[in-house]
């Protein structure tokens, strides 16, 4: 692969790794702060109570909503991998083996994305 190519692929990649962590979270966001009866069942099976998930609701949806803008994509990132991972340690501690592996592949997304903030390579490349 020449250079410039493997330039722009690291740039598409980057960028669709972006566009797939801020819908899913503010989509997790949205679900929780909508208390949908799944997503509640689940974190009340845990032990969590509606102010719990409400919560963490705000908590991921700002994640996603930094994530909107280059100055706080950083933050957004971080937020939204945090908590991701958070999620995840509750299924595997809860048996939840399937949900775990799910929001382990998003957590794994939302460390690439972080990754890219902390040494500035989400920036367009020109050619």
């Amino acid at each position: 692969m020449k250079p410039g190519n493997k330039l722009r692929f690291e740039t598409i990649i980057g960028r669709l790794s972006l566009v797939l962590l801020t819908g899913i979270t503010l989509l997790g966001g949205f679900v929780k702060l909508t208390l949908y009866s799944r997503e509640v069942a689940l974190y009340q099976g845990v032990g969590f109570t509606d102010n719990n998930i409400l919560t963490f609701g705000v908590f991921q949806s700002l994640g996603g909503i930094f994530l909107l803008f280059p100055k706080t994509r950083y933050w957004g990132a971080s937020i939204s991998t945090l908590s991701f991972a958070f999620s995840t340690f509750l299924a595997i501690t809860h048996g939840y083996i399937d949900i775990a592996l799910t929001l382990g592949v998003v957590v794994l997304v939302g460390s690439y994305v972080t990754y890219r903030e902390i040494n500035g390579t989400d920036q367009v490349q020109r050619f």
